[in-house]
């Protein structure tokens, strides 16, 4: 059975009923390698990056 809602864009987006597919799946892992501490950005600044520390702020240029 299908059942079929609308997704952000208006187009028709099928829901997945059957559940057994996701108890199949693992737990993901990553390897996060150490950082060596430097001092945190200003925390308004950190709030319109999303990250208080200079070498995490990675913004978004097309």
């Amino acid at each position: 059975m299908q059942n079929n809602i609308q997704n952000d864009y208006g187009l028709p987006s099928e829901v997945c009923t059957n559940l057994s597919t996701h108890r199949r799946q693992v737990v993901g892992m990553a390897y996060v390698p150490m950082q060596k501490w430097s001092m945190p950005m200003p925390l308004e600044k950190g709030f319109c990056s999303g990250t208080i520390f200079f070498d995490l702020n990675k913004p978004f240029r097309p």
